[in-house]
């Protein structure tokens, strides 16, 4: 890799709940990558999250216990502690489909300056009928736009921060992601970056697969709160679908919610047995 690349310094941000397995496995194979990042920014609410300071060699793991952040005001923080001048902002669950997939995701900034913006490819993996839903309803954070690689400016598309990366500069002078907001913080920080007409790339090489829920429990669980969370969204700005054409957030979302909302009631009730609320 030339000294180019080397020399733009990267800051990875990771925002949890506790220190998992999923959140091991993702710290381990980011300790593989071929492009060497300046340090890892873990920001927990659990002080579970203990990680070694020889864990991952030479890179850089610090981890800050903030519990009463949720995902947003954790990503706003970790871009303050951090040092590097592009910031890339990771789910938990997620795991980096090759080596240089790192590599390939901020190149974009090396070689083509006027980007404000990178959102690599975002795969569901699995053959189980939760994620086959996820995938063929295209929400839940996994908007994927296929093969090939472009940049945009005067259209609007929105990528999840679960595989982005944006110059600090510009994601700190947009306010970065709205705190108040639980769920689409990063549909909402792409429409104030569409607003100020700045420049994204998508770059299909830089695949991530997201672990979401295997089982229709955890999906239900997941639903609840993307549909309590996406109040905000819609408040501030309406709908999903005006912003995400083609995707059924909005759709498969809402009546997932009720569904658990139904069962808390029922549960309270007494007309179904609360055990099975800690199965759900």
């Amino acid at each position: 890799m030339s000294l180019k690349n080397q020399s733009l310094k990267v800051s990875v941000i990771i925002p949890t709940v506790e220190y998992d397995q999923n959140l091991k496995n993702l710290l381990i194979d980011l300790g593989k990558q071929t492009f060497v990042f300046e340090e890892i920014i873990v920001v927990a609410k659990s002080a579970s999250v203990n990680v070694d300071d020889g864990f991952l060699g030479e890179r850089k793991v610090k981890v800050f216990v903030k519990s009463e952040m949720n995902k947003s005001a954790a990503c706003n923080f970790g871009s303050q502690m951090a040092v590097g001048e592009v910031l890339v902002f990771l789910d938990d669950d997620c795991v980096p489909a090759a080596e240089n997939w790192l590599s390939t995701l901020v190149e974009p900034f090396i070689s083509d300056m006027q980007a404000e913006a990178v959102s690599g490819r975002i795969t569901v993996p699995g053959s189980s009928l939760t994620n086959s839903f996820v995938r063929q309803m295209n929400g839940l954070g996994t908007p994927d736009y296929g093969d090939v690689d472009f940049a945009f400016k005067d259209q609007f598309k929105a990528f999840p921060a679960t595989n982005l990366a944006v110059k600090k500069s510009v994601y700190q002078s947009l306010g970065g992601f709205d705190s108040e907001m639980h769920v689409a913080e990063d549909v909402d920080f792409y429409i104030k970056l569409h607003e100020k007409n700045m420049t994204a790339n998508y770059a299909s090489k830089a695949v991530m697969h997201h672990l979401h829920a295997d089982s229709l429990a955890g999906l239900l669980r997941h639903s609840w709160k993307t549909g309590v969370g996406s109040c905000g969204f819609i408040r501030k700005h309406g709908f999903w679908n005006k912003y995400l054409p083609g995707t059924s957030l909005s759709v498969f979302c809402i009546p997932l919610f009720l569904l658990s909302a139904v069962l808390v009631f029922l549960a309270v009730a007494g007309v179904v047995n609360p055990l099975l609320l800690l199965v759900y």
